[in-house]
């Protein structure tokens, strides 16, 4: 099965989690909450306002994924 993905940007930090503003193949945006046991530890300072990441979603599972250079969402 192929998973779905999504371009997010971190909107707003809350304690145990961030807002997102994520967009998807074709362009909807929508904002989602997502949860910080939910961010890999090696990825945990990229997890700020502006930080972009992929989140790939399939086969039961789902990842985030932050990027490590700029570009926008």
């Amino acid at each position: 099965m192929r998973a779905n993905r999504w371009e997010g940007a971190v909107l707003e930090m809350f304690d145990g989690g961030f807002l997102a503003e994520v967009v998807d193949g074709s362009g909807a945006r929508s904002v989602a909450e997502f949860d910080m046991k939910d961010v890999d530890l090696a990825d945990i300072e990229l997890c700020v306002p502006g930080g972009l990441f992929f989140w790939l979603v399939g086969d039961g599972s789902a990842r985030i994924i932050f990027r490590r250079q700029g570009g926008e969402v």
